[in-house]
């Protein structure tokens, strides 16, 4: 692995992280399995005759949540926020948003979508789910 500082008003940390020959295959199709479970079909977390698949899902939705807390910081809403390039990841932590009862609106921008957690499930301008 190696790191390097960049930036010059707004300082950041980069990382390059190396990995053996097949890791981004592995983890490409790791990606698809964690997509279709939390997004792939509908989920009722409540019912008795799946509570291995529901906790699964739930574990899932936590990894996505902790990892999103972990690069996010406070918005102009005074919320956590995260900016995020990729559709995908964003539906797949609203969703993970969802099934945790975390309330998160996602919000369009150009070329980008900003998640953001909403205490109380307060309305925030231009926002939607």
């Amino acid at each position: 692995m190696s790191r390097y500082t960049a930036g010059n008003r707004h300082r950041y940390e980069i990382s390059q992280v190396y990995s053996e020959l097949g890791t981004p295959g592995l983890l490409e199709r790791t990606w698809q399995q964690g997509y279709v479970e939390i997004c792939g079909r509908p989920h009722h977390l409540g019912l008795p005759h799946q509570p291995r698949r529901a906790r699964h899902t739930r574990l899932l939705s936590e990894a996505a949540w902790r990892a999103m807390l972990l690069v996010s910081g406070p918005t102009r809403a005074n919320t956590p926020g995260l900016r995020v390039a990729d559709l995908d990841t964003a539906t797949l932590l609203v969703r993970a948003g969802r099934i945790l009862r975390v309330p998160v609106r996602m919000v369009t921008r150009p070329g980008r979508q900003l998640l953001l957690v909403v205490p109380g499930g307060a309305r925030i301008s231009g926002a939607g789910s």
